[in-house]
């Protein structure tokens, strides 16, 4: 009942999703760029050359309130539209997608890593709408 009231959106296109069950459209796919090795150690942002181990700001900053990050997407494109639309206006139609894609793709450094929870990077407060 719920899927037809709310059937799932493609956060690639945001049109509704066909075959039903699927997340992503079929041709869809192609456009979901994930990020790719190597990354920065500390905040997992793509770095140029696998010489690298920290990007020029994780070289620079000691003190960060974490102590590793990872991304899935980048934050630009269609796909971080849609994690916008999460973050800023609490669209969450997206979640259950992220969701799966942090599983596949991160598994094996969550694993590694053994944290004892996983949070979402929250919105800076100057970009929240009041």
């Amino acid at each position: 009942m719920i899927t037809w009231l709310y059937p799932e959106r493609c956060p690639v296109c945001m049109q509704i999703v066909t075959p039903k069950g699927a997340m992503v459209h079929p041709e869809c796919k192609s456009k979901l760029n994930s990020i790719k090795e190597p990354v920065c150690y500390k905040c997992g942002i793509p770095l140029s050359s696998e010489d690298e181990e920290y990007c020029t700001v994780c070289s620079c900053k000691n003190n960060r309130g974490w102590d590793q990050g990872r991304s899935i997407f980048p934050y630009h494109g269609s796909v971080g539209n849609a994690l916008r639309l999460v973050k800023k206006d609490g669209r969450v139609e997206f979640v259950r997608f992220f969701a799966k894609q942090i599983k596949e793709k991160q598994q094996a450094f969550i694993l590694r890593m053994a944290p004892s929870c996983i949070v979402p990077v929250p919105l800076h407060p100057s970009k929240q709408r009041l």
